[in-house]
């Protein structure tokens, strides 16, 4: 008697509904002139936070003045609450916090590292105790936090601080809510397009390639307006990578 031949019902267990967004696009930067060039995402309950993890792509030789940021979320003063990832001090970038008291903690780099020209991928995290500043996986310091709530009902923007505009490269934008660690600080350095998902509350991929929005892909809808003309580049992955030396 023949043998019957069975063939599996399923080879897969289900075919994804479509790509990651890595397969889907390329990679892009927006590119700030320092006039009025920035990207302003509006104050949600989501990005309304006292403990976070906020990080880019970022690339610049800007250096000279004290402080003026990347991505932050700046109070409606100099003196008031705020976060934000940028330029600490001349020639000095880091992460620093502010309370409405007054109380301010920085985590920073050296001197000058960074203000090369080249792409660096920039962390930093802010938990209940500590303070810390990541640079291409590196832990450049970490410092005890002394500052209480930094929250503040003001927008989210990068490539400016107020009134003032700094020429530079951004691409791929995440903040989260809540301290990450390590390994997860690695992983979305080495997957920009398919970051760690858990307290994601912002991921600007900044896959449009052109236009004055730039969607945010963290299910949160905190979706960007890109003001004063700021310039699109197409990039590959890997010269992030590279330009880092990673």
């Amino acid at each position: 008697m023949a043998l019957a031949l069975r063939l599996p019902r399923r080879v897969y267990r289900k075919l994804p509904r479509r790509l990651p967004l890595a397969l889907q696009h390329p990679l892009y930067m927006l590119r700030f002139d320092g006039v009025n060039d920035y990207v302003e995402i509006p104050h949600s309950d989501s990005l309304n936070l006292n403990v976070l993890t906020v990080m880019c792509w970022f690339r610049s030789v800007y250096a000279g003045v004290w402080f003026r940021t990347i991505v932050a979320k700046y109070g409606y003063t100099y003196i008031s609450n705020f976060w934000g990832l940028g330029w600490v001090a001349a020639n000095v970038i880091g992460f620093v916090i502010r309370d409405a008291t007054g109380v301010v903690n920085i985590a920073r780099a050296g001197a000058g590292e960074g203000l090369d020209g080249r792409w660096h991928f920039l962390a930093g995290v802010a938990s209940d105790t500590r303070l810390q500043f990541w640079m291409d996986g590196v832990l450049k310091q970490e410092v005890d936090r002394t500052a209480g709530d930094i929250r503040n009902t003001r927008p989210v923007t990068v490539g400016r601080h107020l009134d003032t505009y700094v020429p530079e490269d951004v691409s791929v934008i995440h903040i989260y809510n809540r301290a990450l660690s390590r390994s997860e600080i690695e992983y979305n350095m080495y997957n920009p397009l398919n970051p760690v998902r858990e307290g994601l509350v912002l991921f600007l991929p900044l896959i449009e390639g052109s236009g004055t929005i730039v969607k945010d892909y963290s299910g949160f809808g905190n979706n960007g307006t890109v003001y004063g003309g700021a310039g699109w580049a197409e990039l590959a992955e890997y010269e992030l990578l590279a330009e880092a030396g990673l």
